[in-house]
């Protein structure tokens, strides 16, 4: 069914956009980490258990909770708890409970039988004096972090870390952060959402996520911790977050990643208009230019020169745009923003557009399967809408 939008109301429904920034920005941008704030000798991650030095692909450390806190990972150390709640990250076997929560919610991990950590802050809101057990009248937005032992990844700079998580919260802003700190932990100067691109309420399933350390170790890989961080300051109570089987594994020389793509830049929490709103059908009286723009990584080991983004609209079969955008001085460990220059803005003529995006250099990627990403939107003679 086609929805026609008065205008009032495509602005209430504006929602939330995966695009960075509120209006377009020159073509590239560097984006850095967030900030955000026990120590034992670090076991150096060198070689591989024949002795050999590590090769693209290996794995340099990894934990599967079948000992919980103790650490089942090749004798590197035993795994913290820090935060006023941080008892609230325990080993589980089963699924998690709560008033809200129910145990076939169990994350599907490659080593679930043997265990997984939770975050219960469902089961810790919840009244179970009551039948059926009932959430507390006023939840608490829990802080708790479960933090790895000191890690020494100077043998291995470039490297990523993955983990499968299973997720879901409520009710403000997603409190699921992975921190890293050079220091041995006295700091936490790199914090990444584990939860982006994420809804609020919703669960999420078991997912992998990986995330290149390589910026954010580069002050002292010497002295690394890694922790998986629930944010009280969020306000977010409850549902549950489970997490398994981390690694850490050495980058190979050329991979390039697409990260997000989008048709727009405007993101409703920084707009000061709503002049660049995301449509999904223009109206021909609405068009204006778009920033078509992708996110990219270079998650290699080495710094590129040569990398182009390319940005493809079709109509129908018919090239509408096809333009490359260089990336020069592309860094090892750097993400950048990259958009259509100057803004793209769709002819006047009805039909779907299909936009296709793509990261390429002269150097053959490694993992190449990253490397593209697509969206779309309509135009319309007189109808526009938000609605998809």
């Amino acid at each position: 069914m086609e929805l026609r939008y008065a205008l009032l109301a495509s602005i209430a429904l504006a929602g939330t956009s995966m695009a960075q920034w509120a209006t377009p920005r020159q073509a590239m941008m560097n984006l850095a980490p967030a900030s955000e704030q026990g120590q034992k000798q670090p076991a150096v991650l060198a070689a591989n258990a024949n002795g050999d030095s590590r090769d693209a692909g290996d794995v340099v450390f990894s934990e599967d909770f079948a000992n919980g806190l103790a650490g089942n990972n090749g004798g590197v150390g035993a795994w913290t708890t820090m935060g006023p709640n941080g008892n609230l990250w325990y080993r589980k076997t089963t699924g998690p409970v709560g008033a809200y929560t129910n145990t076939n919610e169990i994350i599907a991990s490659t080593t679930v039988s043997n265990g997984f950590m939770c975050f219960s802050s469902d089961s810790a809101n919840t009244d179970w004096t009551t039948t059926p057990p009932e959430i507390v009248a006023s939840p608490i937005p829990w802080e708790g972090s479960l933090v790895s032992p000191v890690l020494d990844l100077s043998a291995t700079p470039f490297v990523e870390l993955e983990w499968q998580q299973r997720l879901r919260w409520c009710c403000q802003d997603a409190p699921h952060y992975v921190e890293v700190s050079t220091d041995g932990g006295a700091t936490w100067p790199t914090s990444i959402p584990a939860s982006f691109g994420l809804a609020l309420n919703v669960n999420s399933g078991s997912l992998t996520r990986k995330v290149n350390l390589t910026a954010g170790i580069a002050a002292d890989p010497t002295n690394v911790k890694i922790r998986f961080r629930h944010n009280g300051d969020m306000g977010s109570s409850h549902y549950h977050w489970q997490v398994d089987d981390v690694k850490i594994v050495e980058l190979y020389e050329y991979d390039l990643r697409m990260t997000s793509n989008g048709n727009t830049t405007w993101d409703s929490n920084t707009a000061l208009t709503y002049d660049s709103i995301r449509y999904s059908v223009f109206p021909y009286n609405q068009l204006r230019p778009l920033g078509l723009n992708m996110t990219v990584l270079n998650n290699g080991s080495l710094d590129q020169d040569d990398v182009t983004a390319n940005f493809t609209v079709t109509r129908s079969g018919t090239t509408v745009l096809d333009q490359d955008q260089p990336v020069p001085n592309f860094m090892a460990g750097e993400t950048r923003t990259v958009y259509v220059d100057p803004g793209f803005t769709p002819p006047a003529e009805a039909g779907n557009y299909m936009v296709d995006m793509e990261i390429s250099s002269g150097a053959e990627d490694q993992i190449p399967g990253d490397n593209t990403g697509t969206s779309s939107f309509a135009v319309s003679q007189h109808i526009y809408g938000r609605d998809g």
